[in-house]
């Protein structure tokens, strides 16, 4: 069996100038997706479900993947013991269990009390989202007036359930890996106990494409970057991403059965 080589040699400190390289790529590639390509394939006659999967999930598996080939290049082996300590995928235990139960309170209280700083960026016209964007990915509307998914009517659609899980999946998995389990241990080398503003910060900017919500998401991106380096895991940020994320599942439930 081919035995862990991680060490502290093995993660190089990672500099602001670098960071911002790293942050920069994936939020500049959904953004020209979202802004460039989708409305390119709405022209072409490209189905909503194909185009907004094509241009939203698909840069998140490419960030799934980054992740792991990153793990790999920096001489790492192929193995899950390796890889889970190196991305900070270790035991949890009710310590951290707090540390996630605090951070998912917060982040909800955080995103509901800003949520008024949407409603004013709304108003202007270069924060205001695209016309071609999904409904369901669309501020003005509310969610749980939705009837279709992407072009597709919800009702009776069962099969968009497990999809949209899948989606969550790169949602989740593409950003931790990469954020957290990636990027932040190298930045906690060049910055030390202030990692948390500097990751913090450049994770909230790379939410530009949802350029609206920047001030909503702002609270939780450094709440949940502080609580990843306080507790050295990536399971809170996981637990909580996935529950926030996963919230959109209520109204896609109530659509399917037919009770919007």
């Amino acid at each position: 069996m081919e035995k862990s080589t991680i060490t502290e040699k093995t993660v190089k400190p990672l500099a602001l100038k670098y960071a911002v390289f790293f942050f920069g790529i994936p939020m500049a590639f959904i953004y020209f997706t979202v802004y460039w390509l989708m409305p390119k394939l709405d022209k072409w006659g490209v189905h909503g479900m194909v185009s907004a999967n094509l241009c939203i999930t698909g840069p998140l598996v490419l960030m799934f993947a980054a992740a792991i080939i990153a793990y790999r290049l920096e001489g790492n082996p192929m193995t899950w013991e390796a890889f889970r300590k190196r991305c900070r995928l270790g035991r949890t235990g009710g310590r951290l269990w707090l540390w996630t139960l605090g951070l998912l309170v917060f982040s909800f209280l955080a995103e509901q009390a800003m949520g008024f700083t949407t409603d004013i960026m709304l108003k202007i016209k270069f924060f205001q989202p695209p016309d071609f964007l999904p409904e369901m990915l669309d501020p003005r509307i509310d969610p749980s007036t939705l009837t279709d998914f992407m072009g597709v009517p919800l009702e009776g659609a069962w099969w968009i359930l497990p999809m949209f899980v899948g989606i969550l999946f790169f949602n989740i998995f593409g950003e931790e890996l990469w954020w957290r389990g990636y990027i932040l241990p190298r930045q906690e080398l060049a910055h030390g106990r202030y990692t948390w503003i500097f990751h913090g910060l450049l994770w909230t900017l790379f939410h530009f494409f949802w350029k609206w919500d920047l001030l909503v998401l702002l609270p939780t991106c450094l709440a949940l970057s502080f609580v990843a380096q306080k507790t050295k895991s990536t399971w809170p940020g996981i637990v909580v991403h996935f529950i926030l994320n996963g919230l959109a599942l209520i109204p896609l439930t109530m659509g399917i059965l037919g009770k919007l």
